[in-house]
């Protein structure tokens, strides 16, 4: 019984360093690729009169940037553009509605408007700064840090569904030959 014993330890061990490690595994992983996200502030822009919106795309320092990927992420016919040498872009056939601008690596959400439409607080064309440094949509790390939402990523992973069997078993084996107390006379 005493090899069962060191055994049940081992495991119960095994099973706390699977738990406390598994955070550590998840702050490993690359960023998460750029994403939409749901609370991002629309900005208001102004249509032409052809129904396109038109912009700019700028380092932090304030120098154009040319050859930047710009898309209308949730149009029916994909709408692309390129920037030009002086970073300007042109997204010609938008009707007015909420846009999202793939732009580079980012999103940025738009709610165009017709010139007729437009509220006083639209702008006539979008200033987009561009800055590589800045990483959308990480990852958490921590189921418990994210709630509930991170319970679906952590069972995903094979080391933690491993660390949850093990301690399921260890746990009540431990408990079990813990209970060394004498019967009560």
């Amino acid at each position: 019984m005493k090899g069962f014993d060191t055994w049940a330890r081992r495991s119960a061990w095994t099973a706390a360093a699977m738990l406390v490690l598994q955070p550590a595994a998840l702050f490993a992983q690359g960023p998460a690729a750029a994403t939409i996200a749901s609370a991002a502030k629309a900005i208001d822009v102004k249509l032409d009169a052809h129904g396109a919106l038109s912009g700019q795309v700028v380092s932090p320092q304030g120098q154009p940037i040319a050859g930047v990927a710009v898309a209308v992420a949730n149009a029916k016919a994909p709408t692309f553009a390129v920037t030009d040498q002086q970073g300007q872009f042109r997204l010609d056939g938008l009707r007015g509605g909420v846009h999202q601008l793939q732009i580079g690596n980012s999103v940025q959400t738009c709610r165009a408007w017709t010139a007729q439409a437009a509220p006083p607080s639209a702008v006539p064309g979008l200033l987009v700064v561009q800055d590589s440094r800045v990483v959308l949509a990480q990852h958490c790390g921590s189921p418990v840090a994210c709630g509930l939402a991170g319970c679906k990523e952590a069972l995903a992973n094979p080391l933690v569904v491993g660390g949850l069997i093990a301690a399921a078993i260890a746990i009540p084996v431990a408990i079990h030959n813990a209970d060394d107390d004498d019967p009560a006379s």
